[in-house]
């Protein structure tokens, strides 16, 4: 088993740099982009991001199956946001106030995970290390482990308790963002853009899909064949529970259900969701 998790995470790592290699672009919010972000007027500073995700599965000793999946995502990001408050006359406390109360959930980049901001720091990315250890500022460590550019002067900082964790990371505000149906009413008009250019993404996906895995080689091992492109309407498990995830996100709801020993783990398997 621990094989298969090391052989997939190296699949998973040639595959990101076949695509890298072919789009030109980088990955955000956890997809392979497939062109830069598009602003969209009449939405405050919120930007579409469109692309797809990739998931590697080994089925057999030599055997894997990949899996793309197009992606559309309405995102602002918390320094946008900001900007935009000070532009109005918002002072310093009436953001912190806001950031810490009514907009305190955000996704953070490059992944695409979700977090909860716990503290606001009023400190330029230049001037705030990784850690003890680490001397790095924010502006270094980003360009270095992720190759993206921070301003030096991005201000303010956040601390964001992600919600699959139990620790606790400083962000640039330029690199958590607020997801688009939670926060931003977005007008007939864009929303048809939108779906406008998502119609496109997947012929565009089904191109650079078919081109990577061809290309895709692990030093001068080669692990590509030639592609099988399937039709993925019957992947509506998967698509459905990223919408539920993405519309409880950051809500408070209660709920009834059953607990069942799932492989030596606990789930839950609600029955009713009440929101508050």
């Amino acid at each position: 088993m621990e094989d298969k998790k090391i052989i997939r995470k190296l699949v998973e790592k040639a595959l990101e740099i076949s695509i890298k290699k072919i789009t030109g672009n980088k990955t955000m919010h956890g997809i392979f982009l497939l062109e830069d972000p598009i602003p969209l007027y009449r939405c405050e500073r919120a930007q579409l991001y469109i692309g797809f995700s990739a998931r590697v599965n080994l089925i057999e000793k030599d055997e894997a199956v990949v899996e793309f999946t197009p992606q559309a995502y309405v995102r602002e990001s918390v320094f946008d946001y900001v900007n935009l408050r000070r532009e109005r006359g918002a002072s310093a406390n009436a953001i912190t106030r806001n950031l810490m109360t009514y907009r305190n959930r955000v996704i953070v980049a490059p992944t695409g995970n979700y977090g909860s901001i716990t503290e606001v720091i009023m400190r330029k990315a230049e001037t705030q290390r990784i850690s003890d250890t680490d001397t790095r500022n924010l502006v270094e460590f980003w360009k270095q482990i992720y190759d993206i550019d921070i301003s030096p002067d991005e201000i303010p900082l956040l601390k964001i308790k992600m919600v699959n964790s139990e620790n606790t990371f400083t962000y640039p505000p330029s690199m958590c963002f607020f997801a688009g149906g939670d926060s931003l009413v977005i007008q007939a008009g864009v929303q048809g853009y939108i779906e406008n250019k998502k119609s496109c993404i997947k012929t565009r996906m089904d191109e650079v899909a078919s081109k990577a895995i061809q290309d895709l080689r692990i030093g001068t091992t080669s692990l590509g064949s030639e592609p099988t492109i399937k039709d993925q309407q019957n992947d509506l498990p998967t698509q459905l529970l990223q919408e539920i995830r993405q519309k409880l996100f950051g809500r408070n709801v209660s709920s009834r259900g059953s607990i069942i020993s799932v492989h030596d783990e606990l789930w839950f398997f609600p029955s009713q969701i009440q929101f508050s």
